[in-house]
């Protein structure tokens, strides 16, 4: 290994170390303000709509987990999560915020179309295939700042801004095959199955969100969000075995490096507040 790979790889361990002690900085500091004072716990569910490359993807196949492109596949999703406000003394309507959040997107309306298009042609009289497609699950935790406005006696504006970082995770891509007796591959090469995964890799990123929403009796809430989960590539260590008809086996490994993926998505929530 030359001198410049292991400078670089110390400085990935260095940044990921230094990323993980500040969420549990952040983490702790939440905790203790939580602690310290008197507040409001509200949940929050609604949709989760991708924005941008993330969002993007074509009927062809090329997208961020299995080429390298940039556009993320990412259909509607549904978000959850919530967040604890607690006032600051001495300043009218501002409080201190703290939140997490789970976002689960599956793949948008064309990349589902590609999806379908290669088990039709793969699952035939020749074959049986069973695939599980990868989706995308994120969960950001933030701290920041809340200001409320009132409109009347019931009705109130408020406004959200805080950052912290963010847990990306992929599921994992799993394909088998069964090839029958009448198949060119079972005929000629030998093959009785065949499996494939790629497990992608835990990304930590940054992240900020903005928020704006209407309170009402201050118990129910309506939310549009914004949220950069950040951009981190797309890694994943792939296995494939082939199962012979003569009970031999042969198998390989390799790893998978794509484009960095910016998970951005629009929120649209209710919430009820404890």
């Amino acid at each position: 290994m030359t001198v410049r790979a292991r400078a670089s790889i110390t400085k990935t361990k260095q940044t990921q170390h230094i990323m993980k002690k500040t969420m549990m900085t952040l983490a702790l500091t939440a905790l203790a303000a939580l602690a310290a004072a008197q507040g409001n716990f509200t949940l929050k569910l609604g949709l989760a709509l991708p924005q941008g490359k993330f969002g993007e993807g074509d009927d062809n196949g090329a997208w961020a987990l299995m080429d390298d492109d940039k556009e993320g596949g990412a259909g509607l999703g549904f978000n959850f999560g919530g967040t604890y406000k607690f006032k600051m003394d001495g300043v009218e309507g501002l409080s201190i915020v703290a939140g997490f959040d789970l976002f689960y997107n599956t793949l948008n309306s064309d990349t589902k179309e590609f999806v379908e298009e290669i088990e039709d042609i793969r699952d035939t009289a020749y074959s049986d295939y069973s695939v599980s497609w990868p989706h995308y699950i994120n969960l950001p935790i933030t701290l920041g700042a809340n200001y409320t406005v009132p409109l009347s006696r019931s009705v109130a504006l408020y406004g959200e801004a805080a950052l912290g970082l963010n847990l990306r995770f992929i599921t994992p891509y799993e394909e088998e095959v069964t090839y029958k007796s009448n198949s060119y591959n079972y005929q000629y090469y030998g093959f009785k199955e065949s499996e494939y995964e790629q497990n992608y890799n835990v990304a930590t990123t940054f992240a900020f969100r903005l928020a704006a929403g209407l309170t009402f009796n201050e118990r129910y809430s309506l939310e549009v969000g914004y949220y950069a989960l950040g951009a981190a590539k797309v890694k994943s260590d792939d296995s494939a075995k082939v199962r012979f008809v003569d009970g031999t086996s042969d198998s390989y490994d390799d790893k998978f490096k794509g484009r960095k993926v910016n998970p951005t998505q629009l929120t649209l929530r209710l919430g009820i507040s404890f």
